[in-house]
């Protein structure tokens, strides 16, 4: 079994079920079917290569878990995993586009909002019935304040290159 080594950036499969609430084994099937593929490998050794999870990671699986608690399909979950998963979602590193985000979901369909979108649709000319609505930037502060706080430092979502707690082990794994 290879060694975790204590990553100040990446997260380790035990530290994501921690955080997230996933447990490991559905952390694993995520991973096989790409829904919540870990930022970091190493790829020294491609048969049991440590994963490294990372902030941007944890926030996926959160919202892949609070869905889950509420019904919502995991089939349904993957475009939204995908998209927090991209660069782009996430310009400056820190905060969503367009400021406030929200992923909202009526049981079957899963998508985005910002805020003017959201409050359009509610209060809008149509009625429309989102049955759960998570704020991007609340889940955000959330991991925010569950991680270490050796790891909380280095805190970003722009995916950077994983950094070790050991001198002379900060090379990406």
């Amino acid at each position: 079994m290879p060694k975790v080594k204590d990553a100040l950036n990446g997260f380790s499969v035990a530290e994501v079920h921690s955080i997230s609430g996933l447990s490991m084994p559905m952390i694993d099937y995520l991973k096989r079917h790409g829904f919540l593929l870990p930022s970091y490998s190493s790829a020294d050794n491609p048969r049991g290569r440590v994963r490294y999870y990372s902030y941007r990671d944890l926030l996926v699986a959160k919202m892949i878990q609070r869905f889950r608690d509420t019904g919502v399909q995991l089939s349904r979950l993957k475009i939204a995993a995908e998209r927090l998963s991209q660069d782009s979602f996430w310009p400056d590193g820190e905060s969503p586009m367009h400021g406030l985000n929200w992923v909202v979901s009526d049981g079957s369909d899963v998508g985005f909002r910002d805020y003017d979108q959201l409050h359009e649709e509610i209060l809008g000319n149509g009625q429309k019935v989102f049955a759960f609505v998570l704020n991007v930037g609340e889940l955000v502060r959330e991991i925010r304040s569950n991680i270490p706080r050796e790891k909380q430092a280095l805190f970003s979502m722009a995916v950077g290159e994983l950094q070790f707690a050991s001198i002379g082990e900060g090379k990406a794994a």
